[in-house]
This record gives C-alpha cells, sequence and structure tokens, in this order.
C-alpha cells in the first residue's frame, strides 16, 4: 500500500485517503499564499516541506519532516531580500550562543539551497499561545503568570548575556509537549553594542521606542511587550498601538473586563506604561512586586542586567526634554491652522453624515439590502459568459494544462488521466470556472446574507474548506478537462447546520444544503430557499410536508428533479434523528 504523509501533522497516511485518520485535516483546506514552499517540496533530499506555521518579518516557517532524523522540525525560509546581508546566519548564530538557556527553542541545523537561507529547528508540537488564546479567548490572570512565567525567566536571563528579543507575541511563543512555553523567532534580536535591525513592528505589543529611538530599546522594552501578552490573555483584548496611546490613551485597567489581584493589575499596567521612566528596569523588577522571584538565579541575573544596561537606563530616566523657541512658533502656526481646518471639518462632516445615512438603512433594511444584491446577481448571472477550454489543440488548452504544471501541489499521472490538485493561494490568474451544469444565480456573499436573515441569528462560521483539483483525460480530444475548484462554508446555528458550495471562479452558489433536527424548520428551509436559487422551480408548503412526512424508514431518500436546472435531495437519518434538504444545480 501507497503511503504519503500529512502536511498537518506529518504522520503517514494511505495516499488513498483524502482526509488525515489522525487530524481529520484535508489537504484542500491547507490555507497556501503565493510565495511560500509548496506542500511536499523536498529539501536537501532529507526535509519534506508541510504546512506554514507562521509568517514573520523575515520569512516562513514550515512544518516539515526529517527523513534522516525521522522526526517532525520546523524550518524557517527566509525572505530573499535585494540587499541580501548577513540576517540569516545572525540568527542561526546567536542560537548557537544561547542554546544552553531554558525555553529558547533549540536549532538543529542550518542550511542554503538554490540562493535560500533555511534554519531548521526544533518542532513545538503544542502550538502557540496564539492559537491557545483563540480556542479560550481569555485565562484567569493567576493562569495567565504561570503559564508567561517561564517566558519571563528565559527573557531575564537573555537580558543578562546583553540581548533582547524584540519581538514578543502571542505568535513567537509556542507549548512544547510538556505544556511550557518555549521563545522562537530571533530575527529581529538586539545584542548591546550592535545597531538595532530594521523589522516590521507588531502594533499592540512593540513599545513606543521600538518606533522612534533604537537607541533606548533595552530590558524594559521586552518587558513592555509581556506585560502585552498577560494584558491581552486576561482579558481578551489587545493592547493600542503604543503611537495611538502617545497622542491620548485609552487602555482601560483589566478589572474593567475582569477580575484581576490588585497587586497583579497594578504591577502589569505599570510594565504598560508608555513613557520607558515609568515601567520597571527589568523583568526582574516586575516577578519582585509579583513575589514570583527566584533568590539565587534572579539576584545573579540581576546584577548581569544591571551591569550592562544600567547606565542606559539611568541616561534614559534623567534626560530633560526641552522645548526650543522654533518648536513654539510651531505650537502658533498650529493654532492659526486649527481655525482653518475646523471650517474643512464642517464640510467633511456633512459628507460623512450622508454617508452615514446610507449605511444606516442598509443596516436597518437588511431585507431590501438582500433584495438589491439579489437582483444584481441574477443579472450577472445572465450577462455571464462561461469561459470554457474546447479541444487538445486549442491555444486555451495549453495554457492551462502550463499554469497546472506550474503551480499544483501534487500531480498523479496515468495512461488515461493526469489530476493535478491545487490549492486556493495558487490559483491567481485562473479564469475557468468548475465543470458543473451550471451555477445558481446568488452569489455565495448574498446567499450568506440570505440565510442569516432566514435564520434571524447569526451563525457560527467554520473555517472555509476549498477542493480544488483538475484532470486532463486523454481520451477526450474534445472536452479534456474535468474542473473541480468549489469552496465550502459551513455555518452552525442553535441546532441548524448550514453548507454551502460555491465556484471558485465565478463565486456563484452551485449546492446549499441545511441539516435540522426539526422537521418543520427543514421544511421552512426548503420552501424559503428554493424560490431564491431556482425561481422557475416549485414546491407548495403542503407538498413540502407530505414528502418529509414520508421519509419514515431509516435513511430514507427522496430525490425530486424539479426542472432542466435544480435537483433537490431530501434524506431522514434515523439514527442522528435529522433531516437533510439538498438543493444543487442539475
Amino acid at each position: 500500500m501507497e503511503t504519503k504523509r500529512c502536511i498537518f501533522c506529518m504522520q503517514e497516511i494511505d495516499s488513498t485517503e483524502e482526509r488525515c485518520p489522525h487530524c481529520k485535516k484535508a489537504v484542500w483546506e491547507y490555507e497556501w499564499k503565493p510565495g511560500w514552499i509548496r506542500p511536499y517540496t523536498v529539501l536537501q533530499e532529507r526535509y519534506m516541506i508541510g504546512q506554514a506555521l507562521g509568517e514573520g518579518a523575515f520569512g516562513v516557517t514550515y512544518l516539515a519532516y526529517d527523513d534522516k532524523e525521522k522526526r517532525s522540525v520546523a524550518i524557517k525560509a527566509y525572505s530573499q531580500r535585494e540587499n541580501e546581508s548577513s540576517q540569516e546566519k545572525a540568527e542561526a548564530d546567536l542560537l548557537d550562543e544561547i542554546k544552553d538557556i531554558p525555553g529558547v527553542v533549540n536549532k538543529t541545523g542550518y542550511f542554503q539551497e538554490n540562493g535560500a537561507h533555511y534554519l531548521v529547528m526544533e518542532y513545538l508540537k503544542g502550538g502557540s499561545l496564539r492559537n491557545y488564546l483563540k480556542k479560550r479567548h481569555h485565562i484567569p490572570a493567576e493562569e495567565a503568570v504561570k503559564i508567561l512565567q517561564p517566558v519571563m525567566q528565559t527573557l531575564i536571563r537573555l537580558h543578562g548575556r546583553g540581548i533582547i528579543h524584540g519581538d514578543i507575541s502571542p505568535d513567537n511563543l509556542l507549548f512544547d509537549g510538556e505544556g511550557t512555553l518555549k521563545i522562537i523567532d530571533f530575527g529581529a534580536a538586539l545584542i548591546k553594542g550592535y545597531p538595532a535591525r530594521e523589522k516590521k513592528l507588531k502594533e499592540g505589543y512593540a513599545p513606543m521606542e521600538s518606533y522612534q529611538e533604537k537607541d533606548k530599546i533595552g530590558p524594559w522594552s521586552d518587558l513592555y511587550a509581556v506585560c502585552a501578552v498577560w494584558y491581552e490573555a486576561v482579558t481578551g483584548h489587545k493592547v493600542p498601538a503604543a503611537p495611538q496611546r502617545v497622542k491620548r490613551d485609552h487602555i482601560r485597567v483589566p478589572s474593567d473586563f475582569v477580575k484581576v489581584p490588585d497587586q497583579m493589575e497594578q504591577a502589569f499596567m505599570r510594565g504598560l506604561s508608555v513613557d520607558i521612566q515609568s515601567r520597571y528596569f527589568s523583568i526582574v523588577n516586575l516577578l519582585h512586586q509579583l513575589d514570583l522571584q527566584e533568590e539565587t538565579d534572579d539576584e545573579k541575573e540581576s546584577a548581569a542586567i544591571r551591569k550592562i544596561w544600567g547606565d542606559s537606563w539611568i541616561r534614559i530616566t534623567t534626560e530633560v526634554e526641552r522645548v526650543s523657541a522654533k518648536n513654539r512658533k510651531r505650537g502658533r502656526f498650529r493654532s492659526r491652522l486649527k481655525k482653518i481646518l475646523c471650517s474643512c471639518a464642517a464640510l467633511v462632516f456633512v459628507v460623512l453624515l450622508a454617508r452615514a445615512g446610507v449605511q444606516w438603512y442598509r443596516t436597518t433594511h437588511p431585507e431590501k439590502v438582500v433584495e438589491e444584491d439579489l437582483k444584481n446577481d441574477r443579472e450577472a448571472a445572465e450577462e455571464m459568459e462561461k469561459t470554457e477550454i474546447r479541444g487538445q489543440d486549442s491555444k486555451e488548452f495549453k495554457e492551462a494544462v502550463e499554469f497546472l504544471e506550474e503551480n499544483a501541489y501534487e500531480v498523479d499521472r496515468n495512461e488515461v488521466y493526469t489530476t493535478y490538485r491545487i490549492l486556493k493561494g495558487a490559483l491567481k490568474g485562473w479564469k475557468y470556472p468548475s465543470e458543473s451544469a451550471g451555477v445558481f444565480p446568488v452569489r455565495a456573499a448574498t446567499m450568506k446574507k440570505i440565510i442569516d436573515l432566514y435564520m434571524g441569528i447569526e451563525g457560527e462560521e467554520d473555517n472555509d474548506r476549498f477542493n480544488g483539483y483538475v484532470s486532463v483525460d486523454h481520451r477526450n480530444q474534445w472536452d479534456p478537462l474535468r474542473i473541480h475548484l468549489n469552496q465550502e462554508t459551513q455555518w452552525d446555528y442553535e441546532v441548524e447546520t448550514v453548507n454551502m458550495y460555491s465556484d471558485y471562479t465565478t463565486k456563484f452558489v452551485i449546492y446549499l444544503q441545511m441539516t435540522s433536527q426539526n422537521q418543520k424548520s427543514a421544511g421552512a428551509f426548503l420552501y424559503r430557499m428554493l424560490p431564491i436559487l431556482s425561481p422557475e422551480s416549485y414546491l407548495t408548503e403542503d407538498e413540502i410536508k407530505e414528502l418529509l412526512e414520508s421519509l419514515n424508514g431509516k435513511n430514507n431518500y427522496i430525490s425530486l428533479k424539479l426542472n432542466s436546472k435544480c435537483e433537490a435531495d431530501l434524506l431522514y437519518n434515523s439514527d442522528k434523528k435529522t433531516f437533510s434538504i439538498a438543493l444543487s444545480v442539475r
């Protein structure tokens, strides 16, 4: 039996299985982006690339399988820049220097291939703190401190060696197999005595000095980021970006949202001060305030931090800002300018008020909006010209195959068919719709509005799933391509589930299904959705009721060919006691 590996978990699976039996995911669910390494690519003849784990300022990190060591690893592929520098090697060398510090991701290799640089690291299978918080939204304050304490201890040891991480965020904190957070991504790290590296700042975690005065970055900067992570973990809200807080600080204390011990709140809010002078010197001071210091180690590390960073702290905290005469003149100019701008603002306000009125109407009259959208969709469907490929000798066919050969992540070839499996992100420039009898004259976005309006509540939307493959039939010279590029979206309501398939290229609906435990709800869904999707079709309420009541056997099934364009499938599952109503294009 031929096997392959799942790109999401790197477990071996049967090549015929569409969904991994271990993680329950399918490859078409992968949200691949142009520029990323395609799944199943092999580097150094040993590393098979899987899903992207995260994208940072300097590159993308992937899950991979090391065929030599027979284990999963993480590989950071650095972005190729116009001005090549030693950035890539610097991060690898730094990880070698700090490998003895607990809580830092372990480096296992470094190599270059095809002009690109790659850093191989241990795979932290527990996932990121970001994903952890997405599932729980927020966690108790004491739990957040407990989770972050190993991170803070690691940062203390880094600061004692003159190293500032510079990019602490929930994305760069990953759980190991034992549930302990480790720090990753040292691409933006600053080493005392060396110039600060340019990096893309993460709003909400970067302190003000990272935006302006790089020479003022120190242990207090990582402290700010840690406190921002704690704040988000506890409240479920991100800290506003530092430049916004300078103008007007809108940050609310955590106790406005949840229960937080006073001493803990005061400590972390001090760490979140915009002004460096108002923060703690280092994370050691924060732990002392929280009564979490480790006497022996912290005393030693604290002394090292004072020795390396003490002079910078004294310079920053004793600095006096002086207002020059030039600045005072600028202030008078701004006063005159303000009067002019007030007049302009009045005119702008009138324009915005008119726009707000339109938006208010759309919000308060959703049925009118849907009606208008539906009318536009039907007109567009009538005017839509289906782009088809006819003949293997045609220019369109040759261009399509060339595109597939270049962009498919997996190609299966045999004497009868060549099947190209392709991810959604690789489809830029593809113009051919899915192979089907047609589409319903309703766009997916409009259908979502209709469903929410009909259900009366907004459903919880699952991640979109994309099924993308194109097959070339070598026997059929006239109609050689079989195209399946379908976008699936699922919404979960209180006791109902709605599934919708739409054509990726045209965005029009091709299939709609509702599953419900309530016969009346299922019937009402069919009665209301049928004339929307297929105006030529019609079933009365009594006819629908009669059909549903006839589904009285085990997994009873009825298929109705309503007209040349629409088919309805009705199913009753006696085990789950659910009714399923599906409308599809014939």
